[in-house]
């Protein structure tokens, strides 16, 4: 009697391992990119791998393959060995542009974060500890400034499903944990007599409030120099 051969098409395809596996080559792709500020040079005009390299100060065989990469993922598009930008990598990879959400993307924090989970999981140790105060300010700017421009629509729809302004006028709102402050930013603009408390907890321990009229508040160590450097952060974020 012959035994017939096992059949595979049930059970997990090794193709979609192999795809798992190599997730990781369009993030790299991506942050390599960014680092090389590829999507900035190329809207100043440098359009061809040649002058692209040389911008970036980068191998020029080496940047080719990169650029090819990013014209697989959509990224850009190639016509008679020029690269252009398509919209998504001009609205949000070039660091000129108010959308631009590269800003996580210009360290490997994440990415050095992720990398050792095995042994994360081994410990039960975390790899970083956020909460330090060198550690916190080299890891929560770019990511803040990344998650408000991600979330900046979302917000405002949320505001317009809310009615604010609308069916809900004078809304008193707490945010906390505010980061950027971007869901009370939308709620605030929706409606100007709305009272809007965001807090959230700096680097330097103080505590901050915006409220709806960009007023913003510190009470803690160096306050002075907190509510400096955060009206500086708010006015980059919103131009």
């Amino acid at each position: 009697m012959t035994r017939k051969a096992p059949s595979y098409r049930r059970d997990a395809n090794v193709q979609q391992l192999l795809q798992m596996h190599f997730s990781f080559a369009p993030a790299r792709i991506l942050a390599a990119a960014v680092q090389l500020n590829v999507f900035s040079l190329i809207a100043a005009g440098h359009k061809t791998g040649a002058k692209i390299a040389q911008a970036a100060a980068a191998n020029e065989r080496g940047m080719r393959m990169l650029l090819e990469a990013l014209t697989a993922l959509k990224l850009l598009a190639k016509r008679n060995g020029a690269f252009r930008l398509t919209p998504p990598a001009r609205r949000f990879l070039v660091r000129e542009s108010p959308d631009y959400f590269g800003s996580m993307l210009e360290h490997d924090h994440l990415w050095e974060a992720w990398t050792p989970l095995a042994e994360v999981i081994r410990s039960g140790q975390p790899y970083r500890c956020v909460e330090q105060k060198d550690k916190a300010e080299e890891f929560f700017p770019a990511l803040v400034r990344s998650l408000h421009v991600m979330n900046r629509q979302p917000a405002q729809r949320v505001a317009r499903v809310l009615g604010v302004g609308v069916r809900r006028r004078g809304l008193r709102v707490l945010d906390v944990a505010c980061g950027s402050g971007v869901w009370g930013i939308a709620i605030a603009e929706a409606d100007r007599t709305a009272h809007v408390a965001a807090h959230g907890v700096n680097t330097e321990g103080a505590t901050v409030r915006i409220d709806k009229n960009g007023r913003i508040y510190v009470r803690g160590r160096n306050a002075e120099a907190v509510k400096s450097r955060l009206r500086a952060r708010l006015d980059t974020m919103q131009t």
